[in-house]
This record gives structure tokens, C-alpha cells and sequence, in this order.
């Protein structure tokens, strides 16, 4: 069963950078139907061929056909085993909710496509996709001690991780939603955007959504700082070590999202600050899933 949910965790993350790659690249409404992707389930190059007045390159048609595939043919059979393979109740439980997650995200993904792509939907999609990652990261835990063998643990540390759970996936969403409305470089400077005087520059909707997804991903780290001084190293060794990589991975993420404002970068670039952003999901929900473990 953890082999399974390890290996459906890296197809979710797989398919959240394909997700990245298809709204980076405007590849979202190269298919515009939906299972189906201009009426055939293998778009070939001799079946889109006969696509009248295709708008898009073949890349970009088999981009979003492969981010779909991806969905289809690993992660949605890989959740299923998780369920399938599960041995207690917390893990039956978890596969059960990451099933209905799956289902959920392929209704969400057929409603994006209907839905020309708007920034809400793409935003929803992403947003299931994370809760995925963590029921999935639950069922990779092992089962909870008895407790008689669990360490005496401060009782805000569990809170303090589901906080930073939250926060961080917030922070993608708003993220996700700032991008698809095409406000990515509404603010190009660094830390307060723009001046903070300028009364009438803040009154632009696309700098608001800067300004709280910026808040969001500072708000961020802070449930970790607190996490490292409050979880004894020593009776929680992996919730401790999670616990210090989120910050390290957190640093990351902003160095990301500093030259992702800053500048056009690299596609690669862009869609390593959404993979890391679902990275510092994983860590937060690994400090959840194990201090819940522990006590």
C-alpha cells in the first residue's frame, strides 16, 4: 500500500506540472471536447490533420492530451490500489477520500474545458489536486502508535501543521488564479510592489492579487519556524525533519517566485515554482500526517 501511494504521489505531481506546462503554454483549449480530444481518442498527426482551422500546434494538442492520459492510465488506477491495499481504518478511510478526489478532479477537469479555462476553474482544479497529494501523503504514513508508545508531544504542533498545510495551498491557488488572469507581471519589483504610497497603484485588482498571494507565501514558513522550536527532535525524528526542510523548501519557492515576477522566464523555471509549491504541500502534510502518527 505505500509503495502504491508513494508512486500515485509522484504521478500527482507529474500531472500538477503538466497542468503548469498546458496553462503556461495556452495549450488548455487545445482540446476543446472532452474525453475526447477533437473527436479522437489517439490525436495523431494524420487525425488532426483533418481538424478544420485547427488554432494550435500538434505539440500543444498533445501536450493537453497527455496531461489527460496521465490522469487517466497512472494516477487514477495507482489511487484505486491505494484503496484497494488498504489494512486500517485511517488508510481505508484516506484511499476512499483520495478516490472520490480522482472522480472529483476529472469531473473539475471536463468543467475547465467547458468553462474556456476560466481563472476560478483552473483554480479549483489545482486546489483538489493538493488535497489529493494530501490524503495521498496520509496513506503513505504508517498506522498510528499505540498510545502507550507515543511520545508526549506539544498539543499545537498537529494544528500548527494543518495551518501550514492550509496556508500553503491557499498560496498555489492564489498563485494559479493571479497567472490565469494574466496579472503574472502586474507587479515586476520586489517585496512591496510598487510604492506603498501610490494609493491609486493598489487600486488595480491584478496588484491586489499580488499583494495576497505575496502575504500568503510569507505567512507560509511561519507555522514551520514555530513547528522547529516546538517539536522535540528526539521523540519525533521525521515529523523534526520534515519539519526543517519545509522552511528550506520554502526559500526555494520564493527565490522561484521572485524571478517569476520579475522577469519572462524560462518555462522550466515557471512550472519548477509550481512543483515546488506542491513540494512544500507534501512537506507540511508529512509534519500533519506523522505528529497525528505520534500521538
Amino acid at each position: 500500500m505505500r509503495l502504491a501511494s508513494y508512486l500515485a504521489i509522484v504521478f500527482v505531481l507529474v500531472q500538477i506540472v503538466l497542468g503548469g506546462a498546458v496553462r503556461l503554454t495556452g495549450s488548455g483549449l487545445s482540446c476543446p471536447d472532452w474525453p475526447l480530444c477533437h473527436g479522437f481518442w489517439l490525436p495523431t498527426v494524420q487525425a488532426l490533420e483533418t481538424v478544420p482551422d485547427l488554432a494550435y500546434e500538434h505539440w500543444q494538442v498533445w501536450l493537453e492530451w497527455i496531461h489527460r492520459v496521465n490522469a487517466a492510465v497512472f494516477v487514477a488506477p495507482l489511487v484505486l490500489l491505494v484503496l484497494l491495499t488498504a489494512q486500517t481504518p485511517k488508510h481505508r478511510l484516506l484511499g476512499g477520500a483520495a478516490v472520490v478526489l480522482v472522480v472529483t478532479e476529472a469531473f473539475l477537469g471536463a468543467f475547465t474545458v467547458f468553462d474556456r479555462n476560466s481563472p476560478w476553474s483552473v483554480t479549483v482544479h489545482l486546489v483538489i489536486a493538493l488535497i489529493l497529494l494530501v490524503a495521498l501523503v496520509g496513506s503513505s504514513t504508517g498506522p498510528r502508535r499505540a498510545r502507550v508508545q507515543s511520545p508526549i508531544l506539544p498539543p499545537d504542533c498537529k494544528q500548527l501543521a494543518w495551518i501550514g498545510t492550509a496556508v500553503a495551498i491557499a498560496t498555489a491557488g492564489a498563485g494559479a488564479f493571479l497567472a490565469k488572469s494574466g496579472a503574472a507581471h502586474a507587479c515586476p519589483d520586489w517585496l512591496l510592489c510598487g510604492s506603498p504610497w501610490n494609493q491609486a497603484h493598489y487600486a488595480n485588482p491584478d496588484v491586489l492579487l499580488h499583494i495576497v498571494h505575496r502575504l500568503l507565501a510569507l505567512a507560509t514558513v511561519i507555522p514551520a519556524l514555530v513547528l522547529l522550536a516546538r517539536l522535540p527532535r528526539r521523540q519525533a525524528p521525521v515529523a523534526f525533519s520534515w519539519a526543517a526542510a519545509t522552511p528550506v523548501v520554502f526559500v526555494l519557492q520564493a527565490l522561484l517566485g521572485l524571478v517569476t515576477a520579475m522577469s519572462e522566464p524560462e518555462l522550466w523555471i515557471a512550472l519548477s515554482h509550481q512543483l515546488v509549491g506542491a513540494l512544500l504541500v507534501v512537506s507540511y502534510a508529512m509534519v500533519g500526517w506523522y505528529v497525528f502518527r505520534e500521538r
